[in-house]
C-alpha cells in the first residue's frame, strides 16, 4: 500500500515514479509514455533519453535493467542484532542496516522479495545467538513471505570531499 499527499480538487492525479520500479524492470517500454515518469530526477531522465536513442532501447529485456546476483563475499557473515539502529529497503532484493556507531551493512536477498518493497517493511526472528546470518536466516515480509539472506557485505562510508585552502 502506498501513501500520497491528499489532493483537494477533483480530477487531480498524483504519481510517485518510485512505486513503478518493479514494473520498469519487467517492462522498460512503460518509460516511453508512462505518466509517473515525467517527474523523475535528472539522472534517471538522462538514462531514459539514452535508452530511447538506441534502436529498441525501451524494449530492453534482461540487459541494462537486470538485477545483479548477490555477491559471493559475505555469504557466511553474521552481524549482531542488538547493534541495529536503523534500516532502509533497496527495492525487493536488498536491505541496508545502519548499526549503532554508524557502520552500515547491506543484506542481499537470495531472490526477489516483492512483498518487501510493496509493504515497505520487514521483520526478522531473534535467534538465541543474537546474530543475523547470511545463508542461514531469512527476512520476513509483512505480506507473510520469507526471503533468505544470501550475503551480508559492508557498505563503504561515503568519500569525504577535500577542503580547499584559501
Amino acid at each position: 500500500v502506498a501513501s500520497h499527499a491528499r489532493l483537494s480538487d477533483r480530477g487531480q492525479t498524483s504519481y510517485d515514479w518510485q512505486h513503478y520500479i518493479p514494473l520498469v524492470q519487467r517492462k522498460p517500454g512503460v518509460l516511453r509514455n508512462g505518466a509517473p515518469f515525467a517527474d523523475m530526477p535528472a539522472p534517471l531522465l538522462s538514462l531514459q533519453r539514452a535508452l530511447f536513442k538506441r534502436p529498441g532501447g525501451d524494449r530492453v529485456e534482461d540487459g541494462a535493467l537486470a538485477r545483479p546476483t548477490p555477491p559471493r563475499a559475505g555469504r557466511n557473515r553474521c552481524i549482531a542484532t542488538n547493534g541495529i539502529a536503523g534500516a532502509q529497503l533497496y527495492g525487493d532484493r536488498a536491505i541496508e542496516l545502519t548499526m549503532r556507531g554508524g557502520r552500515r551493512w547491506r543484506l542481499h536477498l537470495a531472490q526477489e522479495c516483492p512483498g518487501l518493497s510493496f509493504y515497505q517493511g520487514f521483520y526478522y526472528q531473534q535467534k538465541q545467538t543474537g546474530q543475523l546470518c547470511a545463508s542461514r536466516d531469512a527476512i520476513g515480509a509483512r505480506s507473510g513471505g520469507e526471503c533468505a539472506i544470501a550475503a551480508i557485505v559492508p557498505v563503504a562510508p561515503p568519500a569525504r570531499k577535500a577542503r580547499r585552502r584559501r
